[in-house]
């Protein structure tokens, strides 16, 4: 965590190599730290090709390790992958439930692609599913709306209006 803090990405991904190499498993806490830094890097290709090596070690992702994936498709302007991920998470069993930061990560992944309706469906979304709109998910929702160009928000409240 060091090393991902002090923006050293590389040394992070490297000491995870090490690991491997003097027979330490990394756990899932290990990936999602370097992951993490991999996305606050702006080297979010690297924290995808870390989930890959997850799953080639047999190691199950937690909700961490999904919200940063969420984070990281909204990063490279992949909105539909963050929606993928966040379906996938509310279909499969063996997955944890998305909370307010999964939402909030998906949310925000919508909004810098100016896909301003799915941001407010998975807004609603989330209300149906029994969550109150507390200051989490207003702060995601706001963020949004203040990402999205203005002619995004235009046009999704001219459809709500019809």
């Amino acid at each position: 965590d060091v090393f991902v803090k002090a923006n050293l990405w590389q040394t992070a991904l490297q000491l995870l190599d090490e690991m491997i190499f003097f027979g330490v498993q990394p756990d899932v806490v290990s990936y999602n730290t370097v992951m993490n830094g991999c996305f606050h890097n702006g080297q979010w290709q690297r924290a995808l090709e870390l989930l890959f090596r997850m799953d080639r070690d047999e190691i199950a992702p937690d909700l961490v390790t999904y919200n940063s994936l969420i984070k990281a498709h909204g990063t490279s302007m992949e909105w539909a992958k963050a929606l993928a991920v966040l379906k996938e998470m509310r279909r499969n069993q063996k997955v944890p439930d998305p909370n307010v930061v999964t939402y909030g990560a998906a949310i925000s992944a919508c909004a810098r692609c100016n896909q301003w309706v799915e941001a407010l469906e998975l807004c609603n979304e989330w209300r149906a599913g029994g969550n109150k709109l507390d200051q989490k998910m207003l702060y995601f929702v706001q963020t949004a709306y203040n990402i999205c160009s203005p002619a995004a928000r235009t046009q999704t409240f001219s459809n709500l209006q019809q």
